[in-house]
């Protein structure tokens, strides 16, 4: 099999081994193709290779998140690997809309993602080369190890942890901001140095972290927040488990069982290294390439879907090829539209105009766009915030109210419409956070899109300025804290109950609202 890689060469030495040829195509020097993914014509460059690929295979990069020009025009089977879907899902979802095949490395993603296509979506699982992380057994300096970073603002949580276990017991942390990174090699040895190596989720699912120190022979201590864990690994067998409810006993215990606690790392890394490396993800990955139709999906999805991943990666990483990427979004959603007018292709446009700077052009686009399709009530709202820039304000407040009367507001947004308030007043930015929540657009985890302007807006944006607005407003503040409760970022919600309950302290619901957001964050009374 001849494969074209775009993106992460992740898999690439193993598809290598194991019989297939690949052609890196990246700004990597090592690359055997060394170009610009983001500049490159990917249709062009494809069919000057001979002799021609059978497929594509993107992988995600972290460092450049590759949109490639031209995939709608690919004339290949496509494959695409979606790494870290609980934090990208919100322009992962267009993307994949081109592909014939995708994987995604979290299961709760694969079901997200297989709902939103239509279709399955396979879970392809993080793995590590076991062979990094290799070495002679060491003495057992700490009772615990973690290796990563500590920013007590953007992961409270795990900052919250380790002060906790520090609390109790020898703690060693490595890889901090300004130390410098761990490689491999140096992280196995830390791991096999502890009595414990901890692990803390983001969000659901299994970990890279994970099974490097199952890899190393070290006894995994991870929390347990489900995403697949149980499917892969048994909890008390191959890693130790633990929550907010049992963390110090399950501590107390392995760390006072040696034969116990070695028993563990010694079937955790037997199951590592029988089923969860590189080589085996990278055969199955050939096994559903081989089953692929050579026809592809060409059709089923285009330039529209492509559009909308473009938009949202380029407002989400400006210093990205940002500008580029929306400039690309806008001539992506045009030409959907000369296959005729759509509802979304057009909202994309308008948004993509927004983004520019085009307020004029953006507000006549998006009355386009909600005149197609009069039961969306998002270009309508886009609309009105963006004419609330650039004038009437008669002409704002009209739109913004029908916008209101399609979505349908709780019974709280509607009181707060009823009195015409306008961008920039708490109770306007309350209603909204309200309707934008309760429709499911409350947040984008990984995407904080305060500093866009408020068009581009979700619920989270809109009650954390009605909270700056109006600190005390313990509907702003119940609303803001639920949301976050509802991602299982109860760390973030925390002060928020604190200050919701300090103003309504004979509140019984808000107390214990707060008290399991103090347990769920790690935090003592």
């Amino acid at each position: 099999m001849r494969i074209l890689l775009l993106g992460s060469d992740y898999f690439r030495p193993w598809l290598r081994r194991a019989g297939a040829e690949v052609v890196w195509a990246a700004q990597d020097g090592q690359a055997d193709l060394v170009v610009d993914p983001d500049r490159v014509d990917l249709a062009a460059l494809a069919a000057g290779l001979e002799p021609r690929p059978d497929c594509l295979l993107l992988t995600d990069d972290l460092g450049r998140r590759v949109l490639p020009w031209g995939l709608e025009r690919l004339d290949l089977p496509k494959v695409y690997y979606a790494v870290d879907g609980p934090i990208n899902f919100y322009w992962q979802r267009h993307l994949a809309r081109l592909f014939d095949l995708v994987a995604v490395d979290q299961k709760d993603s694969a079901v997200d993602l297989s709902a939103e296509l239509g279709r399955e979506v396979l879970w392809l699982p993080v793995a590590v080369d076991p062979d990094l992380y290799q070495g002679p057994a060491e003495g057992e300096e700490h009772d615990f190890v973690f290796v990563g970073t500590l920013a007590p603002k953007v992961r409270p949580k795990r900052s919250a942890l380790i002060e906790l276990l520090k609390s109790r017991y020898r703690v060693k942390v490595a890889g901090q901001r300004g130390q410098g990174w761990v490689g491999p090699e140096e992280a196995a040895r830390l791991y096999r140095r502890a009595r414990l190596a901890l692990n803390e989720n983001l969000f659901p699912g299994v970990t890279t972290r994970m099974l490097e120190v199952m890899a190393s022979g070290a006894c995994l201590f991870s929390e347990d927040t489900g995403g697949g864990l149980g499917d892969l690994f048994r909890p008390g067998e191959h890693l130790v488990v633990f929550g907010p409810e049992d963390v110090l006993a399950q501590a107390e215990r392995y760390l006072g069982q040696e034969e116990l606690r070695r028993a563990v790392a010694r079937a955790g890394q037997a199951e590592v290294l029988a089923r969860h490396s590189i080589a085996h993800r990278t055969q199955t990955l050939l096994a559903a390439l081989t089953g692929l139709d050579r026809g592809g999906r060409r059709g089923e999805a285009g330039a529209g879907s492509l559009g909308w991943a473009f938009l949202w990666a380029g407002l989400r990483w400006p210093d990205n090829n940002g500008s580029r990427r929306i400039m690309k979004a806008r001539l992506m959603f045009k030409e959907a539209l000369v296959k005729g007018p759509q509802a979304s292709d057009l909202f994309g446009l308008g948004l993509c105009l927004a983004a520019q700077g085009r307020l004029e052009e953006a507000a006549e686009t998006l009355a386009r766009a909600a005149g197609l399709d009069r039961t969306d009530w998002r270009p309508a709202l886009a609309r009105g915030l963006v004419l609330a820039e650039i004038g009437p304000a008669e002409k704002a407040d009209q739109v913004l109210v029908q916008a209101a009367m399609l979505a349908g507001p709780p019974a709280e947004a509607a009181a707060l419409l009823q009195e015409r308030l306008r961008p920039g007043q708490a109770g306007f930015h309350l209603a909204w956070g309200l309707i934008l929540t309760r429709a499911g657009e409350g947040l984008w985890p990984g995407f904080n899109r305060s500093r866009l302007a408020p068009v581009f807006w979700g619920g989270l944006e809109h009650l954390s300025r009605a909270l700056d607005l109006e600190p005390d407003n313990l509907t702003a503040l119940s609303a803001l804290a639920d949301l976050l409760d509802s991602h299982n970022q109860q760390a973030f919600s925390l002060p928020l109950w604190q200050r919701a309950a300090g103003l309504a302290p004979q509140d019984p619901g808000l107390a214990r609202l707060l008290e399991t957001a103090r347990r769920l964050s790690y935090q003592e009374g």
